[in-house]
């Protein structure tokens, strides 16, 4: 296995980092490169010096503000430098940060912010409302304002200045008063909590995972030493930074290698592939959706792209007809990955410049091989995580790993269903061929008709081999006969009108008949979250409404 991964030392764990928390390693990178490009917002720069100002001055104001160590700061904002301004500045103080993307609902934020005991809420002012009245803050709410750290491009996309609130303080304010101020710099244990970031919640509750400075500073080096990313790479972030593949494939490479990300508010295609063009970006990691999104915006142009090397698709399965479009559109190889918020990052990644195989049972394409220090199991999903099945067989993936969490928040039951003995369960159905791992299906999402599993995923790719199918997503649903029958939702390319008829005959023809869909429903577009998966409960809640 160890052929396949471009580093000159393939044993590596995370006993061989320099620093073991990126507090240390944003240290390190500052000494070395003070004056490169951490972070490029639109048309503005800061550098790492920059940063680190911008950051030393907001930490001294929080510390004038009673936060100290162990003390959490929410932060409601978008991909914009305040976001990792605040963050370090957090850690500078022993803090801990709870990232909150904006597009929650009031009620939601309000529900994380309170779960998770934040003593201080740094918000961008787009998302300042009401929903604040039902905390009781020691100190008022910090005030982001997204137009700052740059001059034009953004437009399109950032909302207009709101009014200012009596009860918020501006970020911009404090940072000019606390400018100079000496800072008591606590460098944080490894093992101590740098991020409380809740799950996406596809399957149920969001769940506070307790991602720790070591496990994050591990993701970092994966990205260093796997993908082989240097100070000289610019990362195109596509991902929310109140995620964990925002923090893990944009932050924590940046800290660790020196390179820089290139943000842009906001997911937009159009954007993305302008930013990707004028920064000359060298890597990208995104979901499925965000690659369909570029593959299906016929504006961009092959040259807008060309600088990405390092290309990389996870947070749910890779369709075989998106990486096989994206070659002959663009001609790039994209990699696959596999990671979790639990994971702090990814757990599986395919080797750099290996092309990525199939398997030939089921169709799914690995998602990798397990990073550094990092194992994986295939196992029944009714036993222990060390019963390991023989290789081939269908059972639930298990990770274990240095970036694994061993708690969530406040949350000891959930913690002894997910976690144990340092094992993590995935909720995947997976198998194991020799060094590559394929997930198949979410355990959960699985369809049992007449006593016949069903892979979702499987359908969903067969629909998307067929010329009019833009995007689709399958699930099922009760059926007094069946138990369950399979239905599909497809976004469709209109200049290719398609039946449902059609679309049905086109699956029989592929796959088994009782593999096919019995109902076909056109759709604008799919419900994802912020990472780009598909919420299939919105889809079985719409099919409910429907009947009814």
């Amino acid at each position: 296995m160890a052929d396949h991964r471009p580093v000159t030392e393939p044993g590596i764990t995370i006993a061989h980092l320099e620093d073991r928390d990126l507090m240390s390693m944003f240290r390190a990178t500052l000494s070395r490169h003070p004056t490169r490009t951490m972070i490029r917002y639109f048309d503005g720069e800061l550098t790492f010096q920059r940063i680190d100002e911008e950051s030393e001055a907001f930490a001294a104001a929080l510390e004038s503000r009673g936060f100290t160590h162990g003390d959490r700061l929410a932060i409601v904002a978008n991909n914009i430098p305040h976001f990792v301004i605040t963050m370090i500045a957090a850690w500078k103080l022993g803090g801990i940060i709870v990232p909150i993307p904006p597009a929650l609902g009031d009620h939601e934020i309000l529900e994380l912010v309170s779960r998770s005991g934040a003593s201080t809420i740094a918000c961008e002012e787009a998302r300042i409302g009401d929903w604040m009245d039902g905390i009781p803050l020691p100190t008022p709410v910090i005030s982001l304002c997204p137009h700052e750290y740059h001059d034009a491009g953004s437009e399109e996309l950032i909302p207009q200045h709101a009014a200012p609130r009596a009860d918020t303080v501006e970020f911009r304010d404090l940072v000019n008063r606390h400018r100079g101020e000496p800072v008591a710099m606590v460098v944080p244990h490894p093992a101590s909590a740098a991020a409380i970031v809740f799950t996406s919640g596809t399957t149920g509750a969001p769940k506070g995972a307790v991602n720790r400075h070591e496990s994050l500073a591990f993701v970092g080096q994966v990205y260093r030493d796997w993908v082989a990313l240097t100070e000289h790479d610019r990362v195109l972030e596509a991902a929310p930074f109140p995620t964990i593949m925002g923090i893990a494939a944009g932050i924590a490479p940046a800290i660790v290698t020196g390179c820089s990300v290139s943000i842009s508010y906001r997911f937009h295609v159009a954007t993305l592939a302008r930013m990707a063009r004028q920064h000359r970006t060298t890597f990208l990691m995104g979901a499925p959706t965000m690659y369909l999104s570029l593959l299906n915006e016929p504006s961009i142009r092959r040259e807008d792209l060309e600088s990405l090397n390092h290309l990389y698709c996870g947070a749910s399965t890779v369709p075989m007809v998106l990486v096989e479009r994206w070659r002959s559109r663009f001609g790039q190889q994209i990699g696959t990955a596999y990671g979790m918020t639990e994971a702090s990052g990814p757990t599986h990644l395919s080797p750099a410049g290996v092309e990525v195989p199939i398997d030939p049972a089921s169709g799914a394409l690995a998602i990798g091989m397990p990073v550094y220090s990092t194992e994986s199991r295939i196992v029944d999903p009714a036993s222990q995580p060390g019963d390991e099945l023989p290789e081939g067989e269908v059972g639930e993936m298990v990770v274990r790993g240095p970036q694994m969490i061993s708690r969530y928040w406040n949350s000891g039951e959930d913690a002894a269903g997910t976690i144990a003995d340092g094992w993590i369960r995935t909720g995947d159905l997976a198998i194991r061929r020799g060094d590559w791992f394929y997930v198949l299906d979410r355990i959960k999402d699985t369809i049992v008709t007449s006593g016949n599993n069903i892979s979702p995923r499987q359908v969903e790719d067969c629909l998307l081999q067929h010329p009019s199918v833009v995007e689709a997503a399958v699930v099922g649903v009760p059926d007094g006969h069946r138990g369950e029958s399979v239905q599909a939702f497809v976004v469709v390319d209109r200049s290719l009108p398609v039946t449902a008829e059609e679309l049905i005959e086109h699956c029989r023809n592929r796959l088994a008949s009782y593999k096919a869909p019995r109902v076909v429903r056109f759709i604008e577009s799919l419900p994802v979250n912020l990472t780009g998966k598909v919420l299939r409960r919105h889809l079985r809640e719409l099919v409910a409404s429907i009947d009814s």
